[in-house]
């Protein structure tokens, strides 16, 4: 295993909070901030303010939009590992890219933005090494009791990679069909 890869992990009965969630590294978050993002709502700050797109482009989250109701498997793995996902994806979303500095993502329903706090329980952590990625994400059927699977495809790359996602694109089902 070469030093940027990593282990694929699975998180389970995450719940998609206002249809939507998101990925980052609580440390990157907290210096796009100014030093703590802790305790702010970022939920209207992103919604009412450019300030979401910049918090996307510059690597510092993910947000994942759009999807529907329900409890998803949530599988990180290195794009160099094996997709879990058993049928072919229901949609895709490629072009994000997200900065680890700490070794660890939190993944969590949008709703836990309303007042960040990436210790809250109900906030995955997931080990990752530090690093930049450029990620795509698929969306699939349930790989367990789950739902859905969302899966986030890491690419590791030597420096910042050009974003290039599409920040308005939903993944309901309805509208990807």
């Amino acid at each position: 295993m070469n030093p940027s890869s990593f282990d694929t992990l699975i998180e389970t009965a995450v719940y998609s909070e206002l249809l939507g969630f998101v990925a980052a590294d609580p440390a990157t978050l907290d210096r796009f901030h100014g030093g703590s993002a802790c305790g702010l709502d970022l939920l209207d700050l992103y919604t009412t303010t450019d300030v979401g797109d910049r918090v996307s482009a510059t690597g510092a989250a993910i947000p994942i939009l759009g999807v529907d109701a329900g409890h998803y498997s949530f599988v990180v793995r290195d794009s160099a590992a094996p997709t879990l996902l058993t049928a072919a994806p229901l949609a895709t979303s490629s072009g994000w890219i997200l900065q680890v500095t700490s070794g660890e993502i939190a993944l969590c329903g949008v709703g836990r933005l309303k007042r960040w706090d990436p210790q809250q329980t109900s906030v995955r952590r997931v080990a990752v090494p530090v690093g930049w990625y450029s990620v795509d994400i698929v969306l699939g059927r349930a790989i367990n009791d789950d739902d859905f699977a969302l899966e986030l495809a890491m690419s590791p790359c030597a420096a910042k990679p050009n974003f290039s996602a599409d920040v308005s694109q939903s993944l309901l089902l309805d509208e990807t069909a």
